[in-house]
């Protein structure tokens, strides 16, 4: 079997046509618009927009796990917390999210001193 040397541009085309079918087909996947969903949800918040079509989805995808009640708290309080932790939710974006996730993760992972070590007692 010989291979091409180059690509010709009906091969270019019939690459360009898979790839934009997997990525079209992907997209259009049911468990990525739920993560889709959360993502606008999260940028929404952050900037204090109004989420709640977004936030409808998650709670009724992840109802058995979620207390809408709380998660509604909790999301109010994330614009204070990022700009607390130096990020300018004015201009938030998805960088600046998984950023602010990741700093939340590795403060989690830190054990937390004791308190008489924080205070001169």
């Amino acid at each position: 079997m010989k291979f091409p040397k180059t690509i010709t541009d009906e091969s270019t085309t019939a690459i360009d046509h898979i790839v934009t079918q997997c990525i079209a087909t992907r997209f259009e996947q049911e468990d990525f618009k739920i993560y889709v969903n959360i993502q606008e949800l999260l940028l929404k918040c952050f900037v204090s927009e109004p989420c709640d079509t977004e936030l409808a989805k998650v709670v009724n995808m992840y109802s058995e796990d979620l207390d809408s009640f709380k998660l509604k708290g909790q999301l109010l309080l994330l614009p204070q917390t990022a700009e607390a932790m130096g990020f300018d939710t004015s201009e938030f974006d998805v960088n600046d999210l998984v950023t602010f996730l990741e700093s939340c993760y590795s403060s989690c992972q830190q054990p937390m001193p004791l308190v008489k070590d924080r205070f001169q007692l």
